[in-house]
């Protein structure tokens, strides 16, 4: 419970406040990004150099990222008064295979926070050096699409084989950080030689609230969707 409180309070905080009072944002700025986006893929689906293929998904990357980093807009207001929300309420609203996974990478020791339903429990992992190095000659692989079994069964030995009890889960939250923000999770391998991608749901969260925001809000639109349309009344 302190380590959700403690990363939650540095990381979770100012995206959940924005997601819950963050203003519209600039439509022209979104569509400005949408057409340079839209004119990289068509270059990528024209390029055939390795090196022209890793600056085009790098320049997609960095416009994407635009919409939410701006030296000219604050997107998001900030609410003070909010609180994330307590642990056993992350963990009631996951399904029985769900786990969410939020990662540190330190020194000499990485961690990981694992969230399940039956409850949670932080995970020491391989040094952030002994992660970030794989990680990097990983992606160079994948962005040359590129082979490199071995590498992605050491990334799966350090992120995700010392997890507990993980086998009984088949959706992974996944909350990463450092260089992890960069690394397909899907794609590593287990011990079978299987890539992740077949064997479970992996989905991306900026942090627990987050994901636990954007959730209900998911389900109460659906919620409110099947009653309109079923002619019930509700009570909110």
């Amino acid at each position: 419970a302190k380590a959700y409180e403690v990363l939650e309070r540095t990381r979770g905080r100012a995206t959940t406040d924005g997601l819950r009072v963050a203003s519209s944002g600039s439509a022209d700025q979104d569509r400005d990004i949408d057409r340079r986006v839209a004119r990289l893929r068509l270059d990528l689906l024209k390029t055939k150099s390795p090196a022209e293929v890793r600056k085009i998904r790098d320049d997609i990357f960095l416009a994407e990222q635009g919409r939410w980093i701006s030296p000219t807009e604050n997107r998001f207001m900030t609410d003070s008064t909010v609180s994330a929300p307590p642990l056993r309420q992350i963990e009631s609203s996951l399904n029985k295979d769900e786990a969410l996974l939020e990662y540190v990478l330190s020194s000499p020791k990485s961690f990981c926070l694992v969230i399940t339903r039956e409850g949670s429990r932080v995970v020491a992992l391989p040094a952030r050096e002994e992660i970030e190095k794989p990680t990097l000659s990983y992606l160079n692989t994948i962005t040359s699409k590129g082979t490199a079994v071995n590498v992605g069964r050491q990334l799966f030995d350090s992120l995700l084989k010392p997890l507990p009890n993980l086998k009984t889960k088949t959706r992974f939250i996944i909350v990463r950080d450092g260089q992890l923000h960069l690394l397909p999770f899907d794609a590593l391998i287990d011990d079978s030689g299987t890539y992740i991608a077949r064997t479970h749901t992996i989905v991306y969260a900026p942090s627990a609230s987050a994901w636990h925001l954007l959730e209900s809000r998911s389900t109460a639109a659906s919620d409110r969707t099947r009653c309109s349309s079923r002619s019930w009344v509700c009570r909110w």
